[in-house]
């Protein structure tokens, strides 16, 4: 097995059976080293007993939306990792706090090229396009909405190819057709004055031509998400299917639900209130420390978002779950379906997967990754989450 796992925020190749290496970037080495620079810099603004409030338990920058000295800043992580033209070109999305930016990585010479760094930049998927020798990404709106975009190989921004109220996310690069793009997209629903977001459709696969403006609508469901669609040099598409979860607004009757679990979720908001404080100030959880092994303290307040949906890391029990399957339910599978429309079962409890150019199949449960050539999956165990896998 040869593949990109990004795990944790951390890029790793898996080769063959040696352990896993961490890919660093020098990049976000530098940008840490001057963040720290700039952090000790500034202690003096921040000297203790400066905003102490006389001396209370909790200060007055804390409270109320106040402004006191900032906490560490989030450490650089790697998004998105994609294959080039060459086995030994890489490109990768790297998010700071404020920025991401995109890079190109020469595995055999272990040099980094930054392509291009923009503040409030957020990306959503990335594909190498090899018939125009650049990319397309699936850049965030900041208003809930989400498009595909073209840059050239400098970078440089050549126009958004899809539009509209609606999350278009995961591109992949047709093996079959030119300049043609498969994409996942779901439709915002918005509340009517305010303007704000309410609700996301199901998730449909679309193809588009993005040079005459032709549009298929693949796979359409209103019980489930399509996601992360990919298409293998025979024309079979392969995707990830998952049951869609409806929003309490949508569904019929809640009002009543919401009447009878009213005071329910009141104790339970003030448990979780209490809960997080004692976490903060006291290094301890009021709930009970018995049961199955979850993720340590360090990721006591954590989650994960896969595929527009949060995991939430505090209920993972590891042990079992890495017995049992992997980080998301059995229910999210991957598929795949054939040029004359038949459907076959690949692989559950799959968070994410790629094709390799021998004609395998990378995909992760989370907790492991597996290829498939012929015959069973080959497994490689990882010691940390890994959210994301692309062929190497």
């Amino acid at each position: 097995m040869r593949a990109w796992c990004i795990s944790d925020g951390n890029l790793w190749l898996m080769d063959g059976e040696s352990p896993p290496e961490q890919h660093e970037s020098p990049f976000a080495r530098d940008h840490v080293a001057r963040a720290e620079r700039g952090k000790a810099a500034d202690a003096w603004k921040h000297a203790p007993g400066d905003d102490s409030g006389g001396g209370g338990m909790i200060p007055r920058s804390m409270l109320w939306g106040g402004r006191g000295a900032q906490g560490p800043a989030q450490p650089p992580k790697f998004k998105y990792a994609v294959r080039g033209p060459e086995a030994d070109a890489l490109y990768y999305v790297l998010e700071m706090s404020a920025s991401s930016g995109l890079f190109h990585y020469e595995v055999s010479q272990k040099r980094e090229t930054r392509i291009f760094h923009a503040a409030k930049f957020r990306c959503l998927g990335l594909a190498y396009d090899h018939d125009r020798d650049g990319f397309i990404i699936a850049a965030d709106n900041k208003d809930g909405s989400a498009h595909l975009a073209v840059y050239d190989k400098a970078g440089n921004f050549k126009g958004n190819i899809t539009g509209g109220d609606t999350v278009d996310a995961a591109p992949s690069c047709s093996r079959m057709h030119k300049n043609t793009v498969l994409y996942q997209s779901a439709g915002v629903a918005r509340h009517p004055q305010q303007g704000y977001v309410m609700a996301f459709s199901p998730s449909a696969i679309h193809r588009l031509d993005y040079l005459n403006g032709k549009l298929d609508t693949l796979l359409e469901h209103k019980d489930f998400d399509f996601l992360a669609p990919r298409e293998d040099r025979h024309g079979n598409l392969y995707y990830i299917r998952r049951p869609f979860e409806r929003s309490g607004l949508e569904e019929a009757g809640s009002w009543v639900k919401d009447i009878v679990l009213f005071p329910w979720r009141i104790v339970k908001m003030i448990f979780g209130y209490l809960d997080f404080w004692s976490a903060i100030y006291g290094k301890e959880r009021l709930r009970s420390s018995g049961g199955p092994k979850h993720l340590g303290k360090e990721q006591d307040v954590a989650a994960m978002w896969l595929h527009g949906r949060m995991i939430d890391l505090n209920q993972v029990q590891i042990e079992d779950d890495r017995a049992k399957g992997g980080l998301v339910p059995a229910s999210w599978q991957l598929r795949r379906r054939s040029p004359d429309g038949q459907d076959v079962f690949v692989a559950d409890h799959v968070v994410s997967y790629d094709l390799g150019e021998d004609g395998s199949v990378v995909y992760t449960n989370g907790f492991a990754a597996f290829r498939i050539l012929k015959g069973d999956p080959v497994r490689r165990q990882h010691s940390g989450l890994i959210e994301s896998i692309s062929a190497a």
